[in-house]
């Protein structure tokens, strides 16, 4: 990949981050599917693709979507609190409670696993 590329797929990225925190699930998926042609192996592209599978109520894409971020990078709290929540909504708890724990043990002051892991127990 040439650095012109990978700097597109992370200003795409970043793009589409900021539609997603103003709601526009569809805009952030076109930047996200955008950024994957510059950069299919940056964790953090499928991450957010799975937010806005979420957001669009999708919980079958978006779980495909962090599985496939955690392929690529185990050990981000971020995704597996994520997956926890896909897990909480579908009510598997228990699941839903392991992956929160396994985020937490990577960064232990995870706010949004910790109250996570709070709700579901």
């Amino acid at each position: 990949m040439s650095d012109d590329g990978f700097k597109r797929s992370i200003i795409l990225r970043l793009l589409a981050n900021i539609d997603l925190s103003e709601s526009d699930s569809g805009r952030a998926m076109k930047r996200y599917q955008v950024a994957l042609i510059f950069n299919k192996e940056d964790f953090r592209i499928y991450n957010g693709m799975g937010e806005a599978y979420f957001a669009m109520d999708n919980l079958e894409q978006a779980l495909q979507s962090f599985k496939r971020a955690l392929e690529l990078y185990q050990y981000s709290a971020d995704v597996l609190n994520n997956v926890g929540v896909v897990f909480s909504d579908i009510g598997k708890t228990q699941k839903a409670g392991m992956c929160f724990r396994r985020a937490l043990s990577f960064m232990l002051s995870h706010p949004d696993a910790l109250k996570n892991m709070e709700q579901v127990h």
